[in-house]
């Protein structure tokens, strides 16, 4: 029984729920899976929904989630509280568990994940992919993170949960965050990265694809695709090379009437722009507007931090 985790709030649920479409279909397959959904707001109507996706390659247990022991914590653009119940999974789940699969709900499962749930650790307390060597997470020292290319992506990671109840990582991960927030980025990734930089086993990047607008000829064969930038593909200007599987299981879900919310005719003329627009010419507006995005995200950043510090503690 492979043992797989998400958590999310009301705002993630449909797309927790497409995931989990994914998975089941996937591991017809494969070995059969229990979902643990951490609960962080979901409303009656999608916590039903979400447990319409059982059947016998695929079991649901929702647990609640402690979200009021984080709502003075960092939150920023698109991430919720919610993400920061990962790190109360020693607490959460049962003892009898033992290793789990962590997903982000913004992914799609393209192949069986047997594979992944039977990777070696060698002793080490987690599995991952790294992240992709752009400047803000190449060589993170004001993680104390002492050498390059030992940052991981948090939207994937196969877990010994033995070690981390042994080693108390969730505590030392809350810990690191309430006490760094004046460095952190993408807080719950950066707090797990400054504790088990040196302890993390590192994955082929197929378990956790991260997709843009590219030719799908020029990716990997991913099994786990991650939607990880900023243009989702619940939204139609989204250009994702893999936003055709995400509808696709969408239509399989029990919020097959989902209808795009920007769905307008601006929205089509900036999606036919960008559809023929060479790619060299894409590669540099690309380059300019994500050093814009960056400048803003810190300066929002900044912001949000002054107001925390004004807050009583």
């Amino acid at each position: 029984m492979i043992h797989i985790v998400f958590a999310c709030d009301d705002n993630y649920a449909q797309h927790a729920g497409v995931a989990i479409v994914s998975l089941r279909e996937q591991q017809r397959k494969g070995l059969p899976v229990h979902v643990h959904v951490l609960d962080g707001g979901i409303s009656p109507v999608n916590l039903d929904k979400l447990k319409e996706l059982k059947d016998r390659h695929l079991d649901i247990t929702v647990h609640q989630g402690n979200i009021e022991e984080y709502a003075q914590y960092l939150v920023l653009e698109h991430f919720s509280t919610a993400m920061y119940l990962r790190l109360s999974v020693e607490q959460i789940l049962p003892p009898e568990i033992e290793r789990i699969i962590y997903c982000d709900c913004d992914i799609v499962f393209l192949k069986p994940i047997d594979e992944l749930w039977n990777t070696d650790l060698g002793g080490q307390w987690l599995a991952a992919v790294g992240d992709p060597p752009n400047p803000p997470n190449l060589w993170r020292k004001d993680l104390g993170i002492d050498e390059p290319g030992r940052y991981f992506n948090s939207g994937v990671l196969l877990i010994d949960l033995n070690l981390w109840r042994d080693h108390h990582i969730c505590q030392q991960t809350r810990n690191f965050i309430t006490s760094h927030w004046n460095v952190m980025r993408f807080p719950d990734q950066d707090g797990l990265n400054a504790i088990l930089y040196k302890n993390w086993h590192r994955l082929d990047n197929r378990w956790n694809t991260l997709t843009i607008k590219v030719d799908r000829k020029k990716m990997p064969d991913p099994a786990i695709v991650h939607y990880a930038t900023e243009f989702k593909p619940w939204f139609y200007k989204s250009l994702d090379a893999f936003q055709g599987e995400y509808l696709k299981y969408l239509r399989l879900s029990p919020w097959r009437d989902y209808q795009f919310p920007d769905k307008n005719l601006w929205v089509w003329i900036y999606r036919m722009i960008l559809l023929y627009t060479p790619e060299k010419v894409m590669l540099i507006v690309f380059q300019f507007s994500w050093r814009w995005r960056n400048l803003l995200k810190e300066c929002n950043r900044q912001i949000t931090l002054m107001k925390m510090n004004r807050k009583p503690s």
